[in-house]
């Protein structure tokens, strides 16, 4: 521990060239006080004492603040003449300014006490005046100035113990006694405020010899923060000094409030460059999550610094994924208050493509919004999906050129196959991955009629396009996708029929081979809504259409796919009535989604 210390009290040294006093921050408090108040009348002072409190919140930098104090309890006064004392209540709002005299007139701003001065104006509002027809006071809300001194301790840290005497001055009427000048109260209160936010920073002081003044900090911890705005307070003072033959209107283009904050910056991210470069070890460049959402992959650079995200598409992840050699270029870290380094700026070379990415904040913006999206998903698991999407690919080409040359189809059939793993969550509220695999198909205009369903048809062996669709998806559920149909695990599979605006004149006949619904759940056009599919009720209008087009792809699912059928099934029916006539618009698809598959 001493040896971290020591080390610490050197690379300051080396930063800043000087040693330290303590110089305080700025911090909010709250304080609570009480103690006794009197009112100046023709009566001893004795007889006027009377119990006060206070309540107040502000905020302090280290020789100027303010507050919001609200005062008040009983007040008393006295007729000397009658020997009659009598009360009233009050209580009173000031806003008010501190000034630390202590700290103004001093270098060193570690004190055991501060002498403050309070200085506010506000208001007084009195009631219930004892002995006292209401109506003959005046007014009972009236103006407040006050000035005091007090004397706050700053030893306990975050407690302060301080001693407030106060002089208000308010109006004629405060006491019931007119005599055509202001009314005085005075007021002697001990306070316990505690403080929210209160630092020490280093203050710059003379050095002997960088030696001995390394001992004598040995003992003290000097965090990252400090070393860095110490380091970056005097690189600005030496660079906002006029230099040498400079003339004022070049040195007012030179120093001005933008090229201060950037040069502050500037020299911010070097400094805390430089300290990181020294403090943090070596780090192996490794691959965090990747957000399929936000298109971003999450990049650990070593255990001490926070992930850094670079803009990447979804296709450029194998390389990387294969390589895993990822050169780290450029790199500009900064210091957070506490203590901690963050990379605000950085290049991550692939070292098998010669690609490079980059990271870039330097403009200091949130990330908490990328952190906190749950859409991240292993690379691992993307590029698996990637490799099933192109066995996918090749299953749907294979049994298309077979189609194709017996002649059972025609090239105007394009099928769309799809898979992608997705975040969610589970019945616990716990992140799973799910896997999302669709299949879908096109036929071009004018080839319809030969390829897809007729208008009126409704079995899914009248579309070769159909049958093509689903004999892709088993295939492939056979094949590279068994692993993810075991036995027990659930699937959620979405059906798509459509129909189009074609009327049905006649019912047409229902032979009940995909069974008889009545009341089904279906999505109608994005809407929830049911329909009702019998035999002796056959099909009349273009919603039981649809519908009967997707209970013919369940049917053909239980039947021919039965790893499939071995599963937990959830299967939720989607149907689409166009107002449009035409063969694009009497189509089927179908999604399954595997369930917490990885």
């Amino acid at each position: 521990m001493k040896q971290k210390k020591l080390l610490a009290s050197a690379l300051l040294l080396l930063l800043t060239g000087g040693v330290n006093a303590q110089e305080l921050s700025s911090y909010h408090f709250i304080e609570a006080q009480g103690g006794l108040q009197f009112t100046s009348t023709n009566a001893k002072i004795t007889k006027l004492l009377n119990p006060t409190y206070s309540l107040s919140y502000g905020y302090m930098t280290p020789t100027v603040g303010g507050r919001l104090n609200i005062n008040g309890l009983e007040s008393k006064s006295r007729f000397e003449s009658l020997d009659q004392d009598y009360k009233w209540k009050y209580y009173t709002a000031d806003l008010d300014l501190l000034l630390n005299l202590t700290n103004i007139f001093s270098k060193d701003y570690s004190h055991a006490l501060n002498v403050m001065f309070v200085g506010g104006v506000g208001l007084t509002h009195t009631w219930n005046h004892e002995g006292q027809d209401q109506a003959s006071v005046k007014r009972d809300l009236f103006h407040n100035l006050r000035a005091g001194l007090r004397l706050e301790t700053n030893v306990t840290k975050p407690l302060g113990v301080s001693l407030e005497i106060d002089a208000n001055n308010t109006s004629d009427f405060y006491n019931g006694k007119v005599n055509n000048s202001d009314d005085w109260g005075f007021s002697a209160m001990l306070g316990v405020s505690y403080r929210f936010g209160q630092k020490y920073q280093a203050k710059k002081a003379e050095l002997k010899s960088p030696e001995t003044n390394a001992i004598a900090m040995a003992d003290v911890e000097i965090g990252n923060y400090q070393m860095m705005t110490t380091k970056l307070n005097s690189e600005m003072e030496l660079w906002e000094k006029r230099m040498p033959n400079e003339s004022l209107e070049d040195y007012e283009i030179r120093v001005n409030p933008t090229t201060r904050a950037a040069q502050t910056q500037k020299l911010k991210y070097e400094i805390a460059t430089q300290m990181a470069t020294t403090q943090l070890p070596a780090s192996e460049v490794r691959l965090g999550r990747y957000n399929t959402k936000l298109k971003k992959l999450a990049v650990q650079v070593g255990s001490s610094v926070p992930d850094i995200y670079l803009d990447m598409d979804e296709g450029e992840l194998g390389n990387l994924y294969n390589n895993k050699n990822l050169k780290l270029k450029n790199a500009k870290y900064t210091v957070k208050e506490d203590n901690s380094y963050e990379l605000v700026y950085a290049e991550v070379e692939n070292t098998m493509t010669g690609k490079t990415y980059v990271f870039d904040n330097l403009n200091n913006e949130s990330l908490k919004s990328i952190q906190q999206d749950i859409n991240f998903v292993p690379v691992a698991t993307i590029v698996e999906a990637q490799m099933k999407q192109k066995s996918l690919e090749a299953i749907k080409k294979d049994l298309a050129k077979l189609t194709k040359e017996e002649e059972l189809l025609s090239d105007k059939t394009h099928i769309y196959v799809s898979s992608k793993p997705e975040v969610a969550k589970n019945e616990k509220g716990q992140e799973i991955i799910n896997y999302n695999v669709a299949v879908s198909y096109e036929v071009e205009e004018n080839f319809s009629t030969r390829d897809d369903f007729k208008p009126g048809q409704y079995h899914a062996e009248d579309s070769k396009a159909a049958m093509l669709m689903l004999g892709t998806m088993k295939k492939a559920f056979e094949n590279d996708f068994a692993k993810y149909l075991a036995d027990g695990k659930r699937v959620k599979i979405i059906i798509k029929g459509m129909a189009d605006a074609s009327p049905i004149s006649r019912t047409i006949e229902y032979d009940g081979s995909y069974g008889e619904y009545r009341n089904q759940p279906v999505v109608k056009n994005g809407a929830n809504s049911t329909v009702t599919l019998t035999k002796e009720g056959g099909i009349s209008d273009n919603d039981q259409l649809a519908f009967a087009r997707a209970a013919g792809v369940q049917n053909y699912i239980q039947k021919e796919i039965p790893s499939l059928r071995k599963m937990k099934q959830n299967t939720d029916y989607v149907i689409e009535v166009s107002n449009l006539t035409g063969g694009k618009y009497r189509r089927i698809s179908v999604q399954c989604i595997f369930v917490d598959a990885f």
